[in-house]
């Protein structure tokens, strides 16, 4: 009886044992496939990072470039604006001007109404070109600049 039960024994020892090792090996089965299935979304994450990350440079490099054209666009404006402040001082000068040359033919011609200067070229008055003197000016100022500006670029 000795015999059998230390047969027994063993054989319910392996038993266990075998019994043991079919459950450790099917766990380290399980636990590759779900280290596996892991991996897999782990690198289709790290590709669709990569993906954002190139978007984002290429956003990134985007709006340098809108920047920059925004920066020389504040500068032209800024010139323009420049430029038209020249041309208003210029004009309101050439206003001026034409104002004081106005003035001097009124006078001129009130001069040769009353006598103080020889008639014109056919012994008469000039009364129709000296009427048009008398009205006030009526220039534009935007005419006066179109007209410098486009002076200063053909010179």
């Amino acid at each position: 009886m000795r015999s059998e039960n230390g047969k027994l024994f063993w054989v319910s020892y392996a038993d266990l044992m075998t019994a043991l090792f079919i459950i450790a090996l099917a766990l380290f089965v399980l636990s590759y496939k779900m280290f596996n299935i892991k991996q897999i979304d782990l690198s289709k994450a790290e590709d669709e990072l990569k993906l954002r990350s190139l978007s984002l440079v290429n956003a990134e490099d985007a709006l340098k470039l809108r920047e920059e054209e925004i920066e020389k666009q504040n500068l032209a404006y800024l010139e323009l604006q420049q430029r038209l402040s020249q041309g208003e001082q210029m004009a309101s000068s050439l206003i001026q001007d034409l104002n004081s040359e106005r003035d001097r033919l009124v006078r001129l011609e009130d001069q040769l109404k009353k006598g103080k200067r020889s008639p014109g070229r056919n012994g008469r008055k000039n009364t129709k070109s000296s009427r048009k003197f008398r009205k006030p000016l009526k220039i534009s100022i935007h005419g006066i600049l179109f007209i410098s500006l486009n002076l200063k670029d053909t010179s």
